[in-house]
């Protein structure tokens, strides 16, 4: 059981950690062009776009600090990144068929992305499992 809690505990410091540095890369549209090596420039609707999504991706990291803190009984907030970071891989492969994206950047991003799914599957499952050990009940 020590573990799975080392791997769900992983789950919620990394998303925290990833969505912390996200928000500060959205906060300041220059930095995330420079940060990701985009093919783009922080225009005025860009800037708009990317300042409109901070405040959900800083959103979401308080949603992980406060599940970090009882992460067993609320596990449930794993579950739900999980469509969310399918959607930002499949962003990324989007934006490298518009040619937005660089291959260099992109495969490191994806490959964190995918590490951090998999973290997320794993905690959410065996959070499931030491729920029902604990309570006799999953749900």
């Amino acid at each position: 059981m020590k573990g799975k809690m080392i791997v769900i505990r992983i789950a919620f410091i990394w998303g925290i950690v990833a969505d912390a540095v996200m928000t500060v890369l959205l906060s300041f549209p220059g930095l995330f062009i420079v940060s990701n090596n985009l093919n783009a420039a922080a225009d005025p609707g860009f800037t708009f776009a990317l300042l409109n999504s901070a405040p959900l991706m800083l959103g979401w990291t308080l949603v992980l600090i406060w599940g970090a803190i009882k992460p067993i009984e609320r596990i449930g907030i794993l579950l739900c990144l999980i469509p969310l970071l399918i959607y930002y891989m499949a962003v990324n492969i989007i934006g490298l068929t518009l040619g937005v994206c660089r291959l260099e950047n992109t495969i490191l991003l994806l490959v964190l992305q995918a590490s951090l799914l998999v973290f997320m599957v794993l905690g959410y499952v065996f959070g499931r499992q030491i729920r029902k050990t604990e309570t006799g009940n999953a749900v």
